[in-house]
């Protein structure tokens, strides 16, 4: 089932994609072959990947962070983020939502 969109932003989930159990790299190789950024709140792990993707040369569309927060102050916060942030300043960056 396509994502439904929110705020005219389109954001599957893995779950919704069927990528729930893929690993983190792979997760982000299927945004950035997508276009999309990607959100998480995996601080470590994706701060080790965009290391890794910058020193290989390789690009992604973005990496946004975000605190572990109940859905309803998470959602205004990474809408701001995206309503402030554009795509091309999102490429290949490490940005907190």
């Amino acid at each position: 089932m396509p994502p439904m969109p929110y705020r005219g932003y389109n954001a599957p989930h893995a779950l919704t994609e069927g990528n729930q159990r893929f690993p983190d790299e792979q997760h982000l190789r299927f945004a950035a072959a997508q276009g999309r950024a990607l959100v998480t709140h995996n601080f470590a792990d994706y701060a080790g990947l965009h290391l890794s993707f910058i020193q290989r040369g390789e690009h992604h569309a973005g990496i946004i962070l975000v605190p572990v927060r109940p859905l309803s102050e998470l959602l205004p916060c990474l809408c701001r983020h995206l309503d402030t942030v554009s795509p091309a300043q999102q490429q290949d960056n490490l940005l907190w939502a």
